[in-house]
């Protein structure tokens, strides 16, 4: 999978948790029609988009306070 891709998906993310915060990366995953491992591959790109992604104790994701 290329790094497009990856931030593709990462931007996707990020506009799902504005609208929907507290979500699992499994529930993301369905939420987008990607694959988990997908979602979990472009986690790290949120980062190089400026933005931070903050995890719970039940692994539920959420905009970080910037």
């Amino acid at each position: 999978m290329r790094g497009n891709k990856l931030f593709e998906v990462a931007i996707r993310i990020i506009v799902l948790l504005s609208h929907e915060p507290d979500l699992r990366q499994a529930e993301i995953a369905r939420r987008l029609g990607e694959c988990g491992s997908t979602v979990m591959r472009a986690l790290p790109y949120t980062d190089r988009l400026g933005v931070r992604l903050a995890e719970d104790e039940d692994g539920r994701l959420t905009l970080a306070e910037q």
